[in-house]
């Protein structure tokens, strides 16, 4: 307490959270993402109220504005207008840094890198190569080193694009840091646009592969890039306002309007995750225990933090009394390096998520600055961006799990009831299974359409009281006449809905396109039965197919065939059951007759 006393001067106190944060989340504090993300990062940064608002950063004391700043990261420079900064251009560059694969690059491409560049490139790649083959432990242990490979080479190619921009005198159009804020000129951000890290973004994606990580997308890395710069301020703004510190209120008023950054927010924090896995005083709950003899707090924003202490000792407070947190990482609670991505890669920086434990573990005073000694924790609630927006998808797969149980369940009364129909109840349970897999079968941002999402669930729910309706209305003791009545009456709730029929909700490409919406209601009128194993006579066969290609017949024809193959299904052998095929078989060719007329 004496040393947070004697560091606290004409200071503010800072503010962390409890617990209740910790365990609440990054959406707890900032709400959902939209998707398609990379698409409402632009929005965020150049359609808002602030997009244009200048703001001055405290480290660099670079005075910029939000579409600027992303024009940087995309393109290199900043146009005259933010006209010139379209969707469709930064989707363009997106799309090529994507679908970017050095081995498939011909020599041609990879002679434009300059020698020593080259030489770090092919060390990098054979290295990863060699490791595709290896066991896991032994990428486990592998894959740091190799990460370290990826920093040198990317120091490497930063230096080597630095001193093509001076050979070529080719000046930055995008905002500068002040003169008094940077000790060297040199190590003042360059213009290179986003392409240039074409290659530290595959081989990051491949160490990610490696470790059987998802991979790093373009929107993550557009993160990253944007929080490295001047927009550091403004995603940590949003953040630290949720502190109810009226100054940081205010700044963030001042600075963002009401801009909240929340997809980029959410897309920075699934960036170091990935990443990862390769001026105030402390307040009294560091000085002072808890009830359960515990110092510290919680953090709301990003932690960015730095191996070399010079750079840390500037941002504490440039040679007056400051405070610097000291952090031993772990092995689960580690922050992700991103020197190899940053607009200052001289800094080096180490960055934590938002809402990170800390706990101190004790203090001591290096000159003007107190050193708090701290153990971190990081947020095990917070998720990738891949795991924010499939929550929908999550939830229809957890009910379809659910419902399949039910259904299981239902067809097993159904078997005990009526043993003469075991192989049929055992084909119709596979082809139900395989139903409820296709249900969640779409990657998971595709289920945040209200309609899609919605068609999904009364579908998979409707299967279900289909099949226990099935289980139901079979009796004991019925005639095998009797029970092959049931069956066909049980599955009359499933005529519109089979196997093509979940494919074709599934296969919609774009749900936000009215003309690629498949309603409930134009869904094929055919029976699930019908894709079972049916022996269909040759000639009968044949003409299903010919009236098949008549599509305007066909809607009528797929009744009519369907009770066929199911009555022969269930009573091949059974006189009843033959009568009713060849009236089937009649109904059909009198349909085709009709209108072949």
């Amino acid at each position: 307490k004496e040393f947070s006393e004697k560091y606290a001067g004409e200071t503010f106190e800072l503010s962390y959270g409890t617990l209740n944060r910790f365990f609440g989340g990054l959406e707890s504090v900032v709400g959902r993402p939209k998707v398609p993300v990379l698409k409402a990062m632009f929005e965020e940064h150049c359609l808002q109220s602030d997009s244009k608002l200048d703001f001055t950063t405290s480290n660099y004391g670079v005075t910029t504005q939000s579409w600027k700043e992303f024009a940087f990261v995309f393109l290199g420079e900043v146009p005259n207008s933010q006209d010139e900064v379209t969707w469709e251009r930064v989707e363009d560059i997106a799309d090529e840094l994507e679908a970017f694969d050095p081995e498939k690059e011909d020599e041609a491409a990879l002679g434009k890198l300059p020698d020593p560049v080259k030489e770090g490139w092919l060390n990098l790649v054979g290295q990863l190569k060699a490791l595709e083959s290896s066991s896991d432990s032994d990428v486990s242990q592998k894959v740091p080193e190799l990460f370290l490979v990826l920093e040198d080479f990317a120091e490497v190619h930063d230096r080597h694009a630095r001193a093509e921009l001076l050979r070529l005198e080719k000046g930055s159009s995008a905002p500068k840091e002040a003169s008094s804020k940077l000790k060297d000129p040199s190590e003042a951000r360059q213009p290179l646009p986003l392409m240039h890290f074409c290659f530290e973004f595959w081989a990051m994606n491949k160490l990610l592969q490696l470790i059987k990580a998802p991979p790093l997308g373009v929107a993550e890395f557009v993160g990253v890039r944007l929080y490295t710069g001047p927009m550091f301020q403004k995603y940590n703004g949003v953040l630290r306002m949720f502190t109810g510190i009226q100054m940081m209120v205010d700044q963030w008023k001042r600075d963002c309007v009401d801009n909240k950054y929340t997809c980029t927010t959410h897309v920075i924090n699934s960036a170091l995750i990935k990443i990862s896995m390769s001026g105030g005083r402390l307040p009294t709950s560091f000085s002072e225990a808890n009830a359960f003899g515990v110092k510290g707090g919680i953090e709301f924003g990003f932690m960015s933090s730095t191996m070399n202490r010079s750079v840390a000792a500037t941002y504490a407070g440039g040679g007056r009394s400051g405070i610097v947190f000291e952090i031993q990482q772990g092995m689960i609670d580690r922050g992700a390096s991103l020197g190899w991505a940053s607009q200052y890669p001289h800094e080096k920086e180490i960055c934590f998520g938002p809402l990170s434990g800390l706990q101190v573990v004790d203090e001591r005073v290096d000159g003007n600055v107190l050193i708090v000694e701290v153990r971190l924790t990081v947020n095990m609630v917070s998720l990738t961006i891949e795991q924010v927006t499939a929550k929908r998808r999550t939830l229809i797969e957890d009910m379809c799990l659910n419902l399949m149980r039910e259904a299981d369940e239902a067809l097993k009364v159904l078997e005990q009831k009526c043993p003469n129909f075991g192989d049929f109840v055992r084909a119709l349970n596979d082809k139900v299974r395989k139903m409820y897999g296709l249900f969640s079968a779409k990657k998971g941002d595709w289920y945040n359409t209200d309609e899609v999402f919605k068609s999904c669930v009364v579908s998979a729910i409707d299967l279900r009281e289909a099949i226990t309706h099935l289980g139901d209305v079979m009796q004991d003791g019925q005639s095998r006449r009797q029970q092959a009545d049931q069956v066909y009456k049980g599955l009359l709730p499933l005529n519109w809905l089979c196997e093509e029929d979940v494919a074709a909700i599934l296969d919609v490409d774009d749900p936000d396109d009215e003309e690629d919406k498949v309603p409930r209601a134009a869904l094929p009128n055919e029976v699930l039965l019908d894709r079972l194993q049916v022996n269909v006579p040759e000639e009968l066969r044949k003409k299903i197919e010919d009236l098949k290609k008549d599509s305007i017949i066909a809607t009528e024809m797929k009744g009519l065939e369907s009770q066929k193959q199911i009555v022969e299904d269930m009573l091949s052998n059974n006189e009843r059951g033959q009568v009713l095929v060849d009236e089937a078989t009649k109904n059909l060719g009198n349909l085709a007759q009709r209108w072949l007329r």
